[in-house]
């Protein structure tokens, strides 16, 4: 029996900056009243800044939370990532680079964010380049596995660290031989802990349980 697919949810959320001084600067409502207002004229949600009080609220009255950055480099993703998790938003809207970006520049920031949003468990949307897995980033993500993801990531990474030391021990043997106190401790240190992320890895692809999130759509 073919298994029915869940058809995706379409949250209308309302950019918070759109009742910034409502319903005038002296007067301006509380972040607890635009919340209830917004839930109440039917929107789903809230997007805002991270840091935003707005966001708190709108999560503790159960609206969708989204919020948006943007990203011109790796070394960006992670403090920002980070602010806008923390602030209770599970959407994120990347503006990715410039719009004259090389594309040889850009590629390897776009790999960088779409990781970094599994990382952080967001889902990430990036409506210049919608086109670019869509599908997988829609529907990846409610099987999220944190810890899992982290350690598979780790093991492949640390495999090209271990590969360093055995592959010198092969090109030149008779070198490490000859330094094999010296080379020996460095080899432990680079190769033991490459074993270790694996069974770490393995174990919490058996044990852990999937991060649910909505399947969304924009």
């Amino acid at each position: 029996m073919k298994k029915k697919k869940t058809p995706p949810k379409l949250n209308v959320v309302i950019s918070s900056w759109t009742l910034i001084s409502y319903p005038s600067a002296k007067k301006e409502w509380s972040p607890e009243k635009k919340v209830r207002a917004i839930l109440n004229a039917g929107f789903d949600g809230v997007a805002s800044n991270a840091g935003n009080p707005i966001m708190s609220l709108a999560r503790k009255l159960g609206a969708v939370c989204a919020s948006g950055t943007d990203i011109g480099s790796i070394r960006e993703i992670e403090p920002k990532f980070r602010a806008i998790r923390d602030s209770g938003a599970i959407h994120i809207n990347v503006q990715l680079c410039d719009h004259d970006t090389p594309t040889a520049k850009a590629l390897p920031i776009a790999v960088a964010v779409m990781t970094g949003a599994f990382l952080f468990t967001l889902v990430f949307i990036a409506p210049d380049r919608y086109k670019m897995f869509p599908r997988e980033l829609r529907t990846n993500a409610t099987h999220y596995k944190p810890k899992a993801h982290l350690l598979t990531l780790l093991s492949v990474i640390w495999l090209a660290i271990s590969g360093i030391p055995l592959l010198a021990l092969w090109l030149d043997p008779q070198m490490c031989i000859s330094r094999f106190r010296d080379f020996s401790s460095g080899l432990l240190l680079m190769v033991l802990p490459h074993p270790i992320f694996i069974v770490l890895a393995i174990y919490f692809w058996i044990t852990e349980r999937p991060r649910e999130l909505p399947k969304t759509i924009y």
